[in-house]
């Protein structure tokens, strides 16, 4: 419970507090005009002045470090966890003696053995916001508030249930759009937090979202991992490792290969010399070889003209003078054989001509035999040397083609690696989100009592302001827990406040039979934007009820022409719960008695 809000700021107006219901009223200065705005007399800065003094940060933008702020302490005396305790603050920084500046210390006093050990003898401690923060988590919530993340790998800081977040469910700000939805208290929120915060307060196990969370983590490594093997694979098709495995033993049989023909490999000093005369031998082989078929075909001829070669016959000729009764007389028989000589010496000459032009071919091809085989030798010869090694060049082009083959050997390799590593990933993180999906739906089941009590506060709660009750929805995702909340019509402004009236204090119900949070709830008056007149009467008299039934202070601020006096119920009078002094809309009136 707060007791009072002072301080050294001469202008302030204290503000004191009793226990269940409390209304902080912003009236019209005498005189004011319809015109004048109360939306500076100081009831959204009552909010941030107990944000200031339980663990909030001040930094450059707080109105706390403002020139008019900044060099007066404000103190808070409160009940904090059964201990009477007063902090107080000042936003304005310090000076040491090194010239540094440092935020000032806070001074709290009351009996913190419990959560500071060996602490102050007389009860007075000067702690640093962080060691104070840590004082209040221990104290709400039973846990440290020194870290928003612990590591789960060196590069993945898992969220933790804070004591701040939770805080503000309870203490909910305009000015971090705490009215905006009722399962957020704040919009720089995140989703995990939101499920982590609620999870806790209302009996759940945590501990499974933030799991849960460590898997979406790894989840993200695993799409970046996917990106990483795609752009290696230059396309958005991801081969499986089994396909990776086969190319990579295809490529590996053909580096060995390679290496072993770059080991085996012996560079010749006059290799392309060696290469030349090769050359210059096949082509003298190759004319030689025409040249032999040449006289092999003129031998052929010769030796065809050589056997149809023979002297003519006359016997024909005197065969025919016969017939004719002709007697050839000795003169012509002289001349015929005269002719029979001639023809046979002719004969002989060609003869003997057609016998030398086929010896000298069979020379020529006996020649060129032999010059083909002396030429064929050589050529073997200097063959085999090619064949025993290779120019520089040569093993230079396959010690590179050795490396490339080496190179696309470890680029499958390290593909290879990465296939395996997001196919296994894959796998392990589907079987975990599936394990801690049964966790949770087990989990719910378990804490059945504790859900199904909030379930039913939450539908009393808005069927007493609606006609029909409204929904308090715990349910079970991927992603962890499901929080929903519906009441019918709840598209207007005024039904959403009026979740959000509805949820803070099923929360408050729940949270202090399980021992946890503050003892007060706050609403600022951006809650009742939109309500109903009978609406706003009908939760200030539930608020009134509630906080008596389950021992909570409920603190609201309100411009006085919003509060409905004339539509309570007969019974209730909302006079003695109104506070003194009334803020003013004018500068010596608001709440810090001055403007800035």
């Amino acid at each position: 419970m707060i007791r009072s809000i002072t301080s050294t700021l001469p202008t302030f107006k204290t503000l004191k507090f009793k226990s269940g219901l409390n209304i902080l009223l912003a009236e019209k200065s005498p005189g004011a005009t319809k015109r004048q705005s109360r939306n500076g007399a100081g009831k959204s800065s009552f909010v941030e002045i107990v944000h200031f003094l339980l663990g909030g940060k001040a930094d450059s933008k707080s109105i706390f470090r403002s020139r008019a702020l900044g060099d007066y302490a404000f103190t808070l005396d409160f009940d904090l966890s059964g201990e009477a305790v007063t902090v107080t603050r000042i936003g304005g920084i310090a000076k040491r003696s090194s010239g540094r500046s440092r935020p000032q210390s806070l001074i709290v006093n009351g009996d913190l053995s419990r959560w500071i050990p060996n602490g102050s003898l007389n009860n007075d401690y000067l702690l640093s916001n962080e060691q104070w923060k840590n004082v209040l988590a221990r104290a709400w919530f039973g846990i440290s508030d020194d870290d928003d993340g612990k590591a789960l790998a060196s590069e993945i800081k898992l969220p933790e249930a804070s004591a701040r977040s939770m805080f503000t469910y309870f203490v909910r700000r305009q000015s971090s759009a705490g009215f905006q939805s009722a399962i957020q208290c704040s919009n720089k929120q995140q989703p995990s937090n939101q499920k982590i915060s609620l999870s806790f307060l209302l009996g759940l196990d945590w501990t499974i979202t933030r799991r849960i969370e460590g898997v979406r983590a790894r989840e993200r490594i695993a799409r970046q991992l996917e990106d990483a093997v795609r752009a290696n694979e230059f396309s958005n098709v991801i081969r499986k490792s089994s396909d990776i495995r086969t190319e990579l033993a295809i490529s590996e049989a053909k580096s060995a290969r390679t290496r072993k023909q770059l080991g085996d490999f012996e560079v010749i000093p006059q290799y392309h010399e060696f290469e030349q005369e090769a050359s210059m031998l096949t082509r003298e082989i190759e004319g030689l070889s025409s040249a032999q078929l040449l006289d092999l075909e003129l031998v052929d001829s010769l030796r065809d003209s050589f056997r149809e070669e023979g002297a003519p016959s006359d016997n024909d000729l005197i065969r025919l003078y016969a017939e004719a009764g002709v007697v050839l007389g000795p003169l012509i028989q002289r001349q015929i054989d005269d002719v029979r000589r001639f023809q046979a010496a002719i004969l002989q000459n060609r003869t003997a001509q057609l016998k030398s032009e086929i010896e000298s071919a069979d020379e020529r091809m006996a020649a060129r035999k032999r010059e083909v085989e002396r030429l064929d030798s050589r050529r073997r010869q200097v063959m085999q040397i090619l064949r025993s090694g290779g120019a520089l060049d040569h093993y230079t082009a396959l010690s590179e083609e050795a490396g490339r083959a080496e190179a696309h050997v470890q680029i499958l390799r390290e593909r290879l690696d990465q296939s395996e590593r997001l196919e296994s990933l894959e796998i392990e993180l589907e079987l975990q989100r599936h394990h801690l999906l049964k966790e949770l739906i087990d989990d719910i089941r378990e804490r059945s009592d504790l859900i199904k009590e909030a379930v039913i506060i939450f539908e009393s709660l808005s069927e007493s302001l609606y006609k029909k009750a409204g929904h308090l929805v715990v349910g079970e995702s991927d992603n962890g827990p499901t929080f929903n909340l519906h009441i019918d019509g709840d598209r207007s402004k005024g039904i959403n406040n009026m979740q959000i009236f509805c949820f803070d204090m099923t929360l408050m119900a729940i949270a202090k039979r399980r021992g946890l949070g503050p003892d007060f709830l706050i609403h600022d008056s951006h809650l009742f934007d939109g309500v109903d007149e009978r609406q706003k009467a009908e939760a200030i008299e539930i608020g009134s009820a509630f906080s008596i039934e389950h021992k909570f202070q409920y603190i609201i601020t309100m411009n006085s022409d919003d509060l409905p006096r004339n539509a309570f119920s007969p019974e209730f009078n909302v006079e003695p719960f109104i506070i003194k002094p009334y803020l003013l809309d004018n500068d010596t009136g608001c709440l810090f008695g001055i403007r800035f």
